[in-house]
């Protein structure tokens, strides 16, 4: 598993919520890919392909660059968010990465990386340039961190993956599976399907294939705002003065 750098004014993990929270989603589709079976070792600058970055969110405007190999990760921005409830203002952003790490996989001259294929979904090179997809002897590591240097709120932002989606090569492969290890543990034989999977939100996802191939092509984030400290205050102030007009 990758070691996390605790961020002095952000939590990665997102532990629950209370009313005054604001929770929102960011929704990942198919990141932009490279050039048709291309790897992250013979990008060109400005190479996109043919996947597209079909980027939402239920708060606010998402945006994020398509990748050219994946050895700096990945930046999410979100702009144009009300967080005037929790102590912000009407137009805060927020940022955060996503980085992956990998184990097994070597290419023909014994390296090992991390690809965004063709088609826009990220996986593991393996015995050759063209192997587009993670396998049984490769795990594919997905890891969220909030960008507290860029992003605008003062309050704590927590940050998590909640959901993902493994593209399945059809037919013609085995039924694919694999072990998907987070935060909240692990949930063994997970079945490859087009249909995203929920979990508990995690700060980090490690896919380890157990039967078949497999690939990533969705990718769900919650990002909670909490109130700042002098909006909890207020708040608990509120709080003191409701009781005491109904003790009155």
């Amino acid at each position: 598993m990758l070691k996390l750098t605790a961020l002095a004014t952000a939590s990665l993990f997102v532990t629950g919520t209370t009313a005054a929270d604001i929770v929102f989603t960011v929704t990942d589709i198919v990141p932009g890919g490279g050039p048709a079976n291309a790897n992250s070792m013979n990008f060109s600058p400005g190479d996109t392909g043919s996947g597209p970055a079909n980027l939402s969110s239920t708060l606010g405007s998402v945006s994020a660059p398509a990748p050219v190999g994946l050895t700096t990760g990945l930046t999410y921005t979100v702009t144009g968010l009300d967080l005037t409830s929790v102590g912000g203002t009407a137009s805060e952003t927020i940022v955060f990465d996503l980085n992956f790490s990998q184990t097994g996989g070597v290419t023909g001259d014994g390296t090992t990386d991390i690809q965004v294929n063709g088609f826009g979904n990220i996986a593991v090179i393996g015995s050759g340039a063209n192997d587009n997809w993670v396998d049984g002897d490769e795990t594919l590591t997905s890891t969220v961190v909030l960008d507290a240097g860029s992003t605008t709120f003062g309050g704590t932002v927590e940050v998590g993956i909640i959901m993902l989606s493994a593209g399945n090569f059809g037919s013609s492969q085995p039924a694919e599976r694999y072990d998907a290890i987070h935060d909240g543990g692990t949930e063994l034989g997970v079945p490859v399907t087009n249909n995203p999977v929920s979990f508990d939100p995690s700060s980090f996802v490690t896919l380890d294939p157990t039967v078949g191939g497999m690939n990533l092509e969705r990718i769900d984030f919650q990002i909670t705002a909490v109130p700042e400290p002098g909006s909890l205050a207020l708040l608990g102030l509120g709080g003191l003065l409701i009781a005491r007009r109904r003790r009155e």
